[in-house]
């Protein structure tokens, strides 16, 4: 067996569209590596998912995984738990828009 290339970090991103976090080791399965994306901004009126695509702030802010939790750190550097339900509010006051961090198969399955 001949060598191709080496890993030199690795990386997931437990919110899609936000910056992530490195870790030492990760899990990927048939539906990836293990949490990533397991989360998910929201517009419920439009009823779809944002995209960094179209959404470019969300690349701003970042996710990483404490525990069982989620922590996201907008620009301003404030952190939210994503248990935390004040976090939907955090998240529409810093995008200007009323959205909801939700698991993105759930019930949003198109992207803006």
């Amino acid at each position: 067996m001949q060598t191709v290339g080496t890993v030199a970090e690795l990386w997931r991103y437990p919110v899609k569209s936000m910056q992530g976090e490195r870790v030492k080791r990760l899990a990927v399965g048939p539906g990836g590596a293990d949490g990533d994306r397991m989360l998910a901004v929201v517009d419920p009126a439009a009823g779809k998912v944002l995209s960094a695509k179209r959404w470019a702030d969300l690349l701003m802010a970042s996710a990483r995984t404490e525990g069982d939790d989620v922590v996201l750190t907008l620009p301003s550097g404030a952190e939210h738990a994503a248990s935390d339900p004040a976090v939907h509010d955090a998240l529409s006051e810093w995008l200007e828009l009323a959205v909801r961090l939700v698991h993105p198969r759930l019930s949003y399955s198109r992207v803006v």
